[in-house]
C-alpha cells in the first residue's frame, strides 16, 4: 500500500522538481559547507524495502571509518521494517515517514534543512530526489527516472551490485573514499538475546537456516513450497535443519507440518534483531527466496544460496563469499528493473518459470557439497 501511494505522489511532483534544485542553490549561496553542527549530520534517505535498507547499511558500515564524526540519521517508511534499523550501530536515529509526512518534510526543508548533507539512495522515487534537492549538499542517483536536477550525482549502474551502487553514491556525497570494510558483518545491538533462543535451537551450530517465504507481495519470487519440503527432507537425514521465516510466512505452516516437518518449524518465532544473531552465531548455510531474510544473513556474513528468478543474483544476491544464486533462464528475465522504477507483483506469463523450474537436485548437489567442503558433515543432534 505504501509503495502504491508513493508511486501515485511521484506523478504530481515532477513539476515542483525546480522549486526544489532553487532552494538547495539558494542555502549553498548563503551558507556554503558550514558545518553547523559538532558532527556532519547526514541524512539517508531509502524508502523501502527492508532487504534495500539492509543493503544500505552495509554500504554505510564499508564507507565511513570514523562513525564518531558523523549523526547518521536514516529517512525511511514503514515498509522497511524501522524498528529494526535502531538497533544497527552505523545508524543513529530512525525516521518514519507516511507519504503525506514526506511531503510535509519536502516543504519544511524548502526553508531550513537541519542536515548538512542528504543522500537520496532510493532508485526512481521523485519525493526523496525533491527532498533531497532542498538541501545545500544533496545527491542522487542519476537514472531514467530521476537525478538530472541534483548538486551532485552518480550513474547508476543496473548491472553493478546494489551494494557497490550505494556505495559509490555515499562516497561521493560526503567526499570520501571507500574503506573496503566489506568482510565484517554489519554491527547490531543484540542486547541480551532471551534465553528462548538456547531453549528452542540453539544448543548446535552448523545449522542450514532454509527460507521459503517472501513478502506477500512479491509472492511470485517464491520457489515452489512442495519442493522446499522434499529439499528439507533430503537434507534432515544429514544435518540440522531450521524452516525459518516471519508473520508473511504463517500461512506456510500447516503445509510443512503435514508434510512431516513441523519439528523444524521455527516460522514467526523470532524478531528480525533475533534472527540476525541466530545467522551470526548459528547458521552455516542460507537456502532461500529473494527476500529480506536473505539479506539480513548476507549482512551477518552467512553464506547464502538464493533463489532468483525475476531479479539478477549478481546485483541484488547475497556478497557474502561462496555465495550462489539458482535461476532457470526465459526471455523475460530479470523483470525487475530498479533503475526504471518497474518492480512487479507479479508474473506477467502468469508462471514464473524463471523460479519453478529451478531444479531441486541442483540446489540439493550443492548443498551437500558445501557442507562436505567445509567439514559440516556432521548429523544432526
Amino acid at each position: 500500500m505504501v509503495r502504491k501511494k508513493l508511486k501515485l505522489l511521484d506523478n504530481a511532483l515532477k513539476l515542483i522538481l525546480p522549486i526544489s534544485a532553487l532552494s538547495g542553490e539558494i542555502k549553498r549561496q548563503i551558507f556554503g559547507n558550514k558545518i553547523f553542527n559538532k558532527k556532519i549530520n547526514v541524512g539517508i534517505i531509502k524508502l523501502s524495502a527492508f532487504g534495500d535498507v539492509i543493503k544500505v547499511s552495509d554500504a554505510l558500515s564499508n564507507c565511513i571509518k570514523f562513525h564518531d564524526q558523523y549523526d547518521i540519521k536514516l529517512i525511511t517508511t514503514e515498509r522497511s521494517n524501522p524498528k529494526f534499523f535502531k538497533d544497527v550501530c552505523i545508524i543513529d536515529s530512525v525516521l518514519v515517514f507516511s507519504p503525506l509526512g514526506l511531503v510535509l518534510l519536502w516543504l519544511k526543508n524548502l526553508f531550513w534543512s537541519k542536515f548538512d548533507y542528504i543522500i537520496d539512495l532510493d532508485q526512481s522515487y521523485k519525493i526523496s530526489e525533491c527532498i533531497a534537492l532542498t538541501n545545500r549538499n544533496g545527491s542522487s542517483f542519476l537514472t531514467p527516472k530521476k537525478g538530472k536536477w541534483s548538486f551532485k550525482n552518480v550513474t547508476y549502474d543496473p548491472q553493478g551490485q546494489e551494494t557497490d551502487n550505494f556505495e559509490n553514491l555515499i562516497c561521493v556525497s560526503l567526499g570520501i573514499e571507500n574503506s573496503k570494510n566489506g568482510i565484517d558483518a554489519l554491527k547490531i545491538n543484540f542486547n541480551e538475546m532471551p534465553k528462548i533462543l538456547e531453549d528452542n535451537i540453539i544448543n548446535f551450530s552448523n545449522i542450514i537456516a532454509i527460507y521459503p517465504g517472501s513478502s506477500t507481495n512479491a509472492i511470485f519470487r517464491r520457489w515452489p513450497i512442495e519442493n522446499y519440503a522434499l529439499l528439507c527432507k533430503e537434507l534432515k537425514k544429514y544435518y540440522n535443519i531450521i524452516i525459518i521465516g516471519g508473520p508473511d510466512e504463517v500461512n506456510l505452516v500447516p503445509y510443512f507440518e503435514n508434510a512431516g516437518l513441523g519439528k523444524h518449524l521455527f516460522i514467526n518465532k523470532f524478531s528480525l534483531q533475533q534472527w540476525a544473531y541466530i545467522f551470526k552465531y548459528h547458521v552455516s548455510l542460507f537456502i532461500g527466496n529473494d527476500a529480506g531474510l536473505l539479506h539480513l544473513a548476507d549482512s551477518q556474513r552467512t553464506k547464502c544460496f538464493g533463489i532468483y528468478g525475476p531479479n539478477i543474483f549478481e546485483k541484488w544476491g547475497a556478497s557474502t563469499f561462496g555465495s550462489k544464486g539458482f535461476w532457470h533462464d526465459v526471455s523475460c528475465r530479470p523483470c525487475i528493473l530498479s533503475g526504471h522504477g518497474i518492480v512487479p507483483d507479479n508474473c506477467a506469463r502468469g508462471v514464473p518459470e524463471c523460479v519453478t523450474k529451478v531444479k531441486i537436485k541442483k540446489l540439493l548437489d550443492f548443498t551437500i557439497k558445501e557442507m562436505e567442503e567445509n567439514a559440516f558433515v556432521i548429523k544432526k543432534n
